[in-house]
């Protein structure tokens, strides 16, 4: 009898190691496919942020260079800036605040935008040029540039992603 219940107590152990290294193995499994979820959200997280600061970066970049070539045109009389230009300029400007508004979630400065390009191109064929610096024309679409370069949708944004 002695040796049939050290059989039992064996099978008992054994079956009972067995169940303990199956559930260690499903709480590995789970604890780790759990790691693995929020690693690849923060990497996503991550990725989205990196390219909302890059595309700001871009819009800034697209305001200076369409306000450096609005003044240009507009005081400079051997310009080699043309109107159809300053029109792509702007369209470009428009398309990367509306990819920042959509993936911040947020709204576009679409006044300032419009009041920029009514700066830029209105009455383009019957005013002179060129205009002084002093002209209130360009002051205001210096004043205008900036305003969009320093608005909240254009602020770079890092976020703590640990868990």
């Amino acid at each position: 009898m002695d040796c049939t219940e050290a059989t039992w107590i064996d099978v008992i152990f054994k079956f009972a190691g067995w169940i303990a290294t199956v559930a260690i193995a499903v709480a590995g499994f789970i604890i780790t496919s759990r790691g693995w979820e929020v690693t690849g959200r923060q990497s996503l997280s991550l990725a989205k942020q990196t390219d909302i600061n890059e595309t700001i970066k871009t819009a800034v970049s697209l305001l200076d260079d369409f306000a450096d070539s609005t003044l240009s045109f507009w005081t400079e009389a051997d310009t080699k800036v043309r109107f159809d230009q300053l029109i792509t300029k702007h369209y470009r400007i428009v398309i990367t605040l509306k990819q920042i508004a959509a993936l911040k979630g947020t709204s576009w400065p679409k006044e300032q935008v419009s009041e920029l390009r009514k700066l830029a191109t209105l009455n383009i064929e019957s005013c002179v040029r060129p205009m002084p610096f002093s002209e209130e024309r360009i002051q205001r679409i210096i004043r205008v540039t900036n305003k969009l370069i320093d608005c909240e949708l254009l602020h770079k944004e890092w976020k703590d992603f640990s868990v």
